[in-house]
């Protein structure tokens, strides 16, 4: 019998696949979602609510500190760019590539089908006292968040 070999991966590896699995994932949910006629905001907000329990520590940070982990949600699932910048009344975020249009592409997906799922963070705002409203174009979503 041949000998076992250890599969080694280095680490760079295994986040790019893993970022692939979980854009994959996530639109793949959202696409059966669709094909059943639910509600994916719906779906976003139920994840909002949830999620919104462990944003206490990040709510009370910094503007800056906040919006890293708002793009840190977008960038690991497939956006390519994310820009931040303080305004009068609080700050935006500007997300680039998301989602991904290859695998938008590939799986088949209709054009904006995403755009409900930028709910997701309305109910992590309103735990924190903040305003939240998003702007979705086929390049970008422009994140902003007020107090």
């Amino acid at each position: 019998m041949p000998e076992k070999k250890e599969l080694i991966f280095k680490p760079e590896e295994l986040l790019q696949a893993g970022m692939l699995n979980y854009q994959v994932f996530m639109l793949l949910t959202m696409k059966f979602i669709q094909e059943h006629q639910l509600a994916l905001k719906d779906l976003a907000l139920y994840f909002g609510k949830e999620m919104a329990k462990g944003w206490e520590k990040v709510m009370h940070a910094t503007p800056e500190q906040i919006a890293r982990e708002f793009a840190k949600n977008y960038l690991t699932a497939g956006a390519t760019k994310a820009y931040y910048q303080e305004t009068e009344d609080g700050f935006e975020i500007e997300i680039i590539g998301w989602p991904n249009k290859q695998l938008v592409k590939l799986l088949a997906l209709p054009e904006n089908f995403t755009k409900d799922w930028n709910f997701v963070f309305e109910p992590i705002a309103t735990a924190y006292n903040f305003s939240y409203t998003f702007e979705q174009t086929e390049e970008m979503l422009l994140i902003k968040i007020t107090k």
